[in-house]
């Protein structure tokens, strides 16, 4: 069975797939370089 094969298209999939990643990975980065070490310490 033939199969087209577009690579443009995989490298086009993949930079949109890392790119999806990585600001899933940053959002609770934003979140956790807001808490204050020494508030928190203070909290327990």
């Amino acid at each position: 069975v033939p199969v087209a094969f577009n690579p443009a298209g995989i490298v086009l999939l993949d930079v949109c797939a890392y790119a999806a990643i990585m600001i899933v990975l940053l959002i609770p980065c934003l979140f956790i370089s807001k808490v204050d070490p020494a508030k928190t310490v203070k909290m327990l």
